[in-house]
């Protein structure tokens, strides 16, 4: 279990001089500004069942809150670039064309949900015109039995509004900025609430059933922090159950930390972690997230495990250095 080491930072704990967290009526409400767009750094960490890292993979991400549709929500303008996969720029035939197709898909205008859910997308046609004009291009690159498939299920996924959903809703980045905390809580700041995660390894999304905690006081970095704690079984089906001798019984836990703006409630950081374990309580894998805004961002607390502190560094000059090629 992971402890996101609130306790450990200065301000944290002291409740002499911080301002307690004002709810409307028990509601965490997004009070996010139009047009105001948010720079992200995210990084998913992959580790195998020895905790060894087997996989990284990391990017810039943005988000702006550009307007509201009446019946469909809010607005936003998702961004992706700077793509690494093992601190190294993609080099792989299969990851290059895999970046090749996100330049494709964003920008990308989607609806989301007063509760903060993403549930919509708004200009899938701003998409296929893209895709329309790379296609040659991309096909005459990338050819074989691999980039076919990756082609095929690309144009399945954007010739459909609702395919294309689910295809973002297995993002790490979207899953985490886009979960439903923006609702009532208790009078004890609490929430049960449900995190559906989703994973290629499962064909359908695996449950996490769990509490919602929203601190009482704002921290001295003037963020609101929300944790939430949950577990699930893993489906019989999931690869991680697949080899055992009994699929049953196999556990997942989840641990989440936003730490929000005071003002906007939007995200300032975002640290996951996810762990799997077999019946016998045998380590299966684990997965961690970091999302931290990348400019202009607050010093906030971050992820402690066994009771030591893993400082948070410090955005390195030349850390996500921009690749762009005009694929026009």
């Amino acid at each position: 279990m992971y402890d996101f080491g609130t306790r450990y930072v200065k301000g944290h704990g002291v409740e002499g001089d911080l301002e307690d967290v004002f709810l409307y009526e028990d509601k965490l409400t997004l009070l996010s500004k139009l047009e105001e767009r948010n720079t992200y750094l995210a990084e998913i960490s992959f580790y195998d069942k020895d905790d060894k890292v087997v996989n990284k993979i990391s990017y810039e991400a943005s988000v702006a809150y550009i307007g509201r549709e009446k019946g469909k929500g809010i607005i936003c303008r998702l961004e992706k670039s700077a793509f690494f996969i093992n601190e190294k720029e993609p080099s792989l035939v299969i990851e290059q064309m895999a970046t090749e197709l996100n330049t494709v898909l964003y920008p990308l205008e989607v609806f989301v949900h007063f509760t903060g859910k993403l549930i919509g997308v708004k200009a899938i046609k701003a998409v296929q015109e893209r895709w329309h004009k790379r296609k040659q291009k991309f096909t005459a690159a990338y050819q074989g039995d691999i980039a076919y498939q990756m082609v095929k299920q690309f144009e399945n996924a954007i010739n459909n509004e609702g395919r294309l959903l689910g295809l973002l809703q297995k993002d790490f980045f979207i899953q985490l900025f886009f979960h439903t905390i923006y609702q009532e809580y208790s009078p004890q700041l609490t929430l049960e609430t449900s995190f559906h995660y989703n994973s290629n390894g499962s064909s359908v999304p695996l449950t996490f059933k769990g509490l919602s905690t929203i601190e009482p006081k704002v921290t001295k970095s003037e963020t609101i922090v929300v944790h939430y704690e949950g577990e699930c079984e893993i489906d019989g089906m999931h690869q991680l159950s697949r080899h055992l001798k009994n699929p049953k019984g196999n556990k997942g836990t989840l641990n989440i930390k936003y730490d929000l703006d005071k003002k906007t409630r939007i995200p300032e950081m975002i640290q996951m972690a996810t762990s799997w374990e077999a019946k016998d309580g045998k380590h299966l894998k684990t997965v961690e997230v970091l999302i931290s805004k990348s400019s202009g961002r607050k010093t906030v607390n971050v992820l402690v495990e066994d009771e030591k502190k893993i400082e948070t560094p410090e955005k390195q000059k030349g850390l996500f250095s921009f690749f762009k090629k005009n694929k026009e």
